[in-house]
This record gives C-alpha cells, sequence and structure tokens, in this order.
C-alpha cells in the first residue's frame, strides 16, 4: 500500500495522481487543486487523518501542530487525566518507535491499542454486572409478575420470571474496546495484520462482547473523567482513552448517537482544539468555585424572541455571573473572529474575553490585548502547544489574571 502525505493547511501536489481516485465524499474542508501540468494538488483545512484512495493508496493528513501534541491535546479533550495524555503521548512518539513523520499518528494509535490489549488479556479481564431474565419452577432474583402470571395461567412448566443481576464479560468496557479494535485493524500495517486481527478474533471470543449499544460511550467516557478505572482495574484506564481516540478517529459519535464507518477517517481539528480548552480551563479554574461550561448554564439568544442563539465555546461564571468568555480559534484570529467575541460580551453582559490560539512563540504563551472605545476588552492568547503540561498551566495562570 502506497503512502502519500500531506500537511494540514499547506498545498500538497501529487504529480502522476488522477483526479479519479480521490473520494466524491470528501469533507468540504479537503479542496482538490489542479496545475497547468495536470498535477493534482490536496489543501485540507481544518481536518487530520486518512483518505482511502481510488488506486489503493492512502493519504494521510498530519496536524500542523505535530502528531504527538495533537494526539495528546485530544486525550486532554477527552478529559483523560494528565499522566495519561502526557504518558501516551511520549509512548506514542514517532521517535521512540523508530518511525517517520509520514507514518502518521492513527497507526501509533491503532498500535498502542492493541498492545494495551495483550497486556489487559495477560493481567486478566474484569467483570461487570449485567440484568438476565431467567425462567425456573422457583424465584432467583426479582419476580417478573406479569409474565410470571401469564405463565402459571398456562400451567407452563418453569412458570416463574425473574432478574438477576449476574456476572458477565459483556459490559460497556469490552464493547467499546470491541468496536476501538475493529475500527483500528485498517490503520495497522500490512504485515502486522494477520497478528492483529487474530488478537481481535481472540478478544470477542474471551470477552463475548457484542456491538455498541446506545450509552456505552458517554458511560464509559464519564468513567474515564472521574478517573473510575483504578483498583482492580488500573490496566483500564489507557487502552479506554485509546479506544475513545480511535473511535473519534474514525468517525463515531462520542455520544453514541450514531455510527459511521467508511474508508475516509477525518477528524476535525477545530473541535478537537476547542474540547482541550474548555478542559483545560475547568481544571484550571475549575476547583476555585468558578463553573466552566459551553454556551453557559444558561441559553441565551442574540434577540429578544429568541432567535440567533448566542453559545460561546467556553463561559466562565462565578457565584451565577459570566465573568469571561472564551472562543477556541484553531487559526489566526481575524477581524470576524473579533466582531463574534464583542457580540458575545455585549450580549452576555461581560467586559472581557479571550480568543484563544494555538500559535506560542516557543514554550511562551503570546498574549495580545484589544479594547473597544465603550471599555469591552478582546485578549489573544497563542499557546505553545509543543509542551502540552506548560501550555495548560500558562492557560490556567492567564485566565487566572484576567478573571
Amino acid at each position: 500500500m502506497r503512502l502519500l502525505v500531506a500537511r494540514e493547511g499547506e498545498i500538497a501536489w501529487f504529480p502522476g495522481m488522477s483526479v479519479e481516485v480521490i473520494p466524491s465524499s470528501l469533507a468540504k474542508s479537503v479542496k482538490i487543486l489542479t496545475r497547468e501540468d495536470r498535477t493534482i494538488g490536496i489543501l485540507a483545512d481544518g481536518v487530520v487523518g486518512s483518505i482511502a484512495l481510488g488506486d489503493g493508496s492512502t493519504l494521510q493528513i498530519l496536524p500542523k501542530i505535530g502528531q504527538v501534541p495533537f494526539l495528546q491535546m485530544m486525550l486532554r479533550g477527552l478529559e483523560a487525566p494528565r499522566d495519561i495524555a502526557l504518558d501516551l503521548g511520549e509512548s506514542l512518539d514517532p521517535v521512540v518507535y523508530g518511525m517517520d513523520a509520514g507514518s502518521g499518528f492513527g497507526w501509533l494509535v491503532a498500535r498502542r491499542l492493541f498492545v494495551g490489549i495483550e497486556e489487559l488479556m495477560r493481567f486478566g479481564l474484569a467483570t461487570g454486572r449485567s440484568t438476565k431474565v431467567l425462567r425456573s419452577s422457583t424465584s432467583r432474583g426479582r419476580i417478573l409478575p406479569l409474565q410470571t402470571s401469564r405463565a402459571l395461567d398456562r400451567h407452563e412448566s418453569d412458570p416463574v420470571f425473574s432478574t438477576s443481576r449476574i456476572r458477565t464479560l459483556d459490559h460497556e468496557e469490552h464493547r467499546v474496546l470491541r468496536a476501538a479494535l475493529r475500527r483500528a485493524l485498517p490503520l495497522v500495517d500490512v504485515g502486522d495484520f494477520g497478528r492483529y486481527a487474530a488478537l481481535y478474533q481472540k478478544w470477542q471470543r474471551r470477552t463475548c462482547a457484542g456491538s455498541l449499544r446506545p450509552g456505552d460511550l458517554d458511560i464509559v467516557q464519564e468513567r474515564a473523567a472521574r478517573q473510575w478505572y483504578g483498583g482492580s482495574r488500573p490496566q483500564y484506564r489507557q487502552t479506554l482513552v485509546l479506544a475513545l481516540v480511535v473511535l473519534g478517529m474514525l468517525g463515531t459519535s462520542l455520544d453514541g448517537s450514531s455510527m459511521i464507518e467508511g474508508d475516509t477517517l477525518l477528524l476535525n481539528s477545530s473541535d478537537v482544539f476547542e474540547r482541550f480548552v474548555r478542559n483545560a480551563v475547568a481544571q484550571g479554574l475549575g476547583s476555585r468555585e468558578y463553573v466552566v461550561t459551553k454556551g453557559g448554564t444558561r441559553s441565551r439568544s442574540l434577540y429578544t424572541d429568541g432567535s440567533q442563539s448566542v453559545k460561546p465555546d467556553v463561559v466562565v461564571e462565578r457565584s451565577g455571573r459570566v465573568v469571561m468568555i472564551l472562543d477556541a480559534k484553531y487559526k489566526h484570529p481575524s477581524s470576524s473572529d473579533h466582531y463574534q467575541m464583542v457580540t458575545y460580551l455585549s450580549v452576555l453582559g461581560v467586559d472581557r474575553g479571550v480568543l484563544v490560539t494555538p500559535w506560542g512563540d516557543g514554550r511562551d504563551a503570546v498574549i495580545k490585548r484589544f479594547e473597544t472605545p465603550n471599555n469591552l476588552r478582546v485578549y489573544e492568547i497563542g499557546l505553545p502547544l509543543e509542551d502540552l503540561a506548560e501550555c495548560e498551566r500558562l492557560l490556567a495562570s492567564a485566565l487566572d489574571d484576567l478573571a
């Protein structure tokens, strides 16, 4: 399989490529360009991931901030504890595996997920509890009166229906891992495919895990955020966070409401950055009586009739009052971004707002200050995402000063 590489936000030219091999279902943010000599160019803006082309090759779109910082940002955006985000980012560094940067972080995540599965099966699988309907001659749990009454009236054998909580390996965590393994298989090297396919089959046999159910992803994501996977389950923490990343990369809705499968595996990088910023702000300010949410704790609209809702990426409140608004911009802020922020400030009745971008200066945050004639202040904070821990510290410090 031939691997073609492009970088987010930059035009990549591919001599000899035919436009016919490019899927027609590409996202709007992936543009196809043609030079006078008919060379095809690809410009991906705001998405990263991989695209299967019609000639059997794969186009890998790398994040503009680097693969490892982007992966760590994804993990923190999923509310993974900081130690997991940083440890996984380091363990997935291409340098560790002796890989070139074009191999793609999708490959790295997929490989580390399968390694995690091997570790789970080696250390032992955790059981969960499931409610099962039983039928017997006597009650073995909570009786279901309607079904039992009907069976008694019909003089059926084993007429007592009851429910019981039984131990099972078919629970939310194992179903999420099964779905992630199935979707990670196409990302691994051809030479490793047979081994990992066999591991996937072994996982199915051992866990008997079925397909994802509504709510499974919500439950696992909430438990990961609450650091629920401790005690007898510490080995599940990293593996489940990786599974959430894989499912997000492959287009699975993290709210469990829809499943999208296909050969075009693209992730919206702006959404990843927004989730990261909101989580970083919540971690930095949440312990000091601040409430950090998307859009605020109550809905607001631009007009008095309730139309045109106003929903900033991050709203910081204290004692029921909005004290600051933030918008995450995975780009250099434009005039329209500033206009939007000033509108947010006017509607929510607050005098300061922040536009957060990934463009720091080395290891330092870059902060710019703007002020309107009516004393509304807008700040731009550029974050140095090369060092995620330092980036979060700088953001929390800057926001604490501004709030």
